[in-house]
């Protein structure tokens, strides 16, 4: 815990202190006058990063005193630290100001515990509690440090005075040279600990953290983490990317270095998935153009992790074609209802969620379902940042939630979030002078802002090769327009005799049934065009299959605001089971640790949760799933229904029809 008191004057001293050093020699110690501890402190001395000690570079001197007016030391293990307001302070530290040494106070309560052999609470012995309060300190200690380099000494003066300090275009870097925690507030860091511009914490998933302590503030998730990386042989593989965060910041690789056998896996629409980093070849910014809701009227940011399929022995652009092995990175409202609510979108009522969706049912989704543009962006970044942004990714999906804001907290801001964790300054500094003048994080401003930057390419190609090597997918509306015209060029009167002259009358106006014969007609008149008619016909119905079913859907929502009774029907109750999928039930579970579980763990939670069988009984609840149950509980819907039932036969009929074309070729 950081002392505030006399906190300026301190943080002067400690500015003072760092220039006074030779490089290669260091001052640093860490004594006190309690035996009891002088050889838990030469330890932590011998262990602490070179690094670390050379820019400390002074005295510390630990003294054991009452900290607060608790007299009692509550272990962080301990039930009841959960219900204290105000929990005993295990230690502090105190700003030297006129001399050369720091103190770093303990609770004095700690004395007749060390002196106790053996003693521990649960899992935690009074040794390594001591040693963890310590760290804690010297992570505050190393964080409040004033210490810039030449290059950020000179750009500050010669940029950052009173009269340029305003120029919006340095205001980022000033800003940045100015910020009081060194790590702490640093932009890398607040990233990838998911901290708002306003130092709050955006997360909202908190039964599962390594602390409750990291939530109150960054500086005291910085020294938390700090803790850990020290002290917790798995932190490297709980939380990768905050290892290889502190390991930068420290040039130190506690317990020989990266984790060696991070586990990957995660659960995506009830089945497992492996997002394996060997296999990773590119990450592209996904940009679904603007659709007509109030929620998508910007757009839709997304990342789309282009793998390569397991077959292949070269990863290359060849990897772009494995459309089926990629997977789409997308940062949702998690609504729970039928319907969206644009006040609750407005004010934060729903939880931001990461999704790991499969690649061609989020392309389909955009294209054919809401006739909009996808472009895929390949992101520059270098073997390193992709590492860090798949564990940033694996961090997140375990341990995130956050408030999803239409305006603001958004699937680009969470998307840029997610960047800004792995880029350079530089860059990043100019996503933020960008972005605050000229494109507003929305999908579509931050697209430009990515391109402008070179952070994301888009090849200059022409529309044809966009498509055809995987950087661009279009409406599917071209597709329908091109399948109605082939149907209308083999006999224009028959459409019209069904009131179907142009294509959004065939699509909205006609029923199954006329569709259904329409195909059989034009099959007897012109079968030289067999496989002409029918491909085109099952184009047009599977649009109206997506269709009907956003109508009914929505139909459906409406009643049930009107009349929530009809839920108690087993219809809905089955319906309703399906939205706890696995994958928000086995991240949402209390579980035994924090961060990304091992394979041990996460075998052990699939286990306990049963969500294998979970996973198997969903997918028999949507195979039972009939319309004749669904039009015994929403009778007056019977025409909708009935139509939906008309369209899944014909999308039958068209494929068996297309199978006897191939054949009889």
């Amino acid at each position: 815990m950081l002392n505030r008191h006399g906190f300026i004057l301190g943080l002067l001293f400690l500015g003072l202190s760092i220039g006074t050093h030779a490089q290669g020699q260091t001052r640093f110690s860490l004594t006190s006058d309690e035996p009891t501890v002088s050889a838990i402190l030469a330890e932590i001395t011998a262990n602490l990063p070179v690094q670390m000690k050379n820019e400390i570079n002074r005295p510390l001197v630990v003294k054991f005193t009452q900290t607060d007016k608790n007299d009692r030391l509550y272990f962080p293990t301990d039930e009841k630290v959960k219900t204290l307001t105000n929990p005993a302070v295990a230690g502090e530290y105190v700003p030297g100001l006129m001399n050369n040494s720091n103190e770093i106070q303990i609770n004095k309560n700690f004395l007749p515990l060390l002196k106790t052999p053996g003693y521990k609470e649960k899992n935690l012995t009074a040794t390594d509690y001591f040693k963890k309060t310590v760290y804690h300190e010297l992570a505050h200690i190393y964080d409040f440090l004033k210490f810039r380099n030449a290059d950020e000494t000179t750009f500050y003066k010669e940029n950052c005075g009173t009269e340029t300090y305003s120029d919006n275009k340095k205001a980022p870097w000033c800003n940045h040279y100015n910020r009081v925690g060194r790590f702490s507030e640093d932009m890398q860091f607040m990233n990838l600990d998911n901290w708002d511009t306003s130092k709050e914490s955006k997360n909202t998933q908190r039964k599962n953290a390594i602390d409750p302590y990291v939530f109150k503030n960054s500086g005291e998730a910085f020294a938390a983490y700090f803790e850990a990386f020290m002290m917790d042989p798995s932190f490297a593989c709980k939380k990768p990317a905050l290892y290889n965060y502190y390991t930068g910041i420290t040039r130190a690789q506690p317990f020989n270095g990266k984790c060696k056998s991070l586990n990957s896996r995660v659960y995506t629409h009830n089945q497992e998935i492996d997002l394996d980093p060997s296999r990773l070849y590119q990450i592209h910014f996904f940009l679904a153009a603007k659709g007509e809701g109030f929620a998508s009227r910007w757009g839709h940011a997304m990342l789309r992790l282009v793998y390569c399929a397991p077959y292949r022995k070269k990863m290359d652009d060849e990897c772009i074609k494995d459309v089926k092995n990629h997977v789409i990175i997308s940062f949702r409202a998690n609504i729970d209802s039928l319907s969206i609510d644009n006040g609750k979108g407005l004010t934060g009522k729903y939880p931001s969620q990461m999704f790991v969706l499969p690649f061609n049912e989020v392309k389909e989704e955009y294209t054919e379902a809401e006739f909009r543009d996808v472009q895929s962006l390949p992101l520059v970044l270098n073997q390193k940042q992709k590492q860090l942004m798949l564990e940033k990714i694996l961090e997140t999906y375990w341990d995130y939630r956050g408030k999803y804001y239409f305006l603001s907290n958004n699937c680009a801001s969470e998307t840029l979030s997610m960047l800004f964790s792995v880029i350079d300054d530089t860059r990043r500094f100019d996503l933020i002078k960008y972005n605050d003048v000229l494109a507003p994080t929305t999908p579509v401003g931050m697209g430009q802002s990515l391109i402008k930057f070179n952070i994301a390419q888009y090849p200059s190609l022409p529309e044809s090769q966009l498509i055809a090597n995987g950087y661009l997918f279009k409406s599917g509306r071209g597709s329908m327009d091109i399948a109605f015209q082939y149907l209308k060029q083999t006999n224009a009167k028959a459409l019209d005799a069904i009131g179907a002259g142009q294509v959004d009358l065939y699509v909205t106006k006609t029923s199954g049934e006329q569709r259904a014969a329409l195909m059989e007609s034009l099959l007897k008149q012109a079968p030289q065009r067999t496989k002409g008619i029918l491909s085109s016909s099952y184009i047009l119905e599977n649009n109206i299959k997506l269709r009907l079913e956003w109508a009914l859907r929505n139909k459906i929502a409406k009643k049930i605001i009107d009349a929530p009774e009809i839920m108690e029907g087993q219809q809905f109750q089955d319906a309703k089971k399906l939205q706890d999928s696995v994958e928000n039930t086995i991240v949402n579970a209390e579980r035994k640790t924090y961060g990304v579980p091992s394979a041990v763990d996460f075998e052990d939670i699939l286990t306990t949760l049963n969500l294998r069988d979970m996973a198997k009984n969903q997918k028999k609840i949507a195979e039972d799933l009939s319309y004749d149950s669904l039009l015994k509980e929403l009778p007056e819907f019977a025409s909708q229904i009935r139509e939906l039932q008309q369209n899944t036969d014909n999308l039958k009929q068209f494929l068996l029809e297309i199978g006897k074309a191939i054949s009889a070729k």
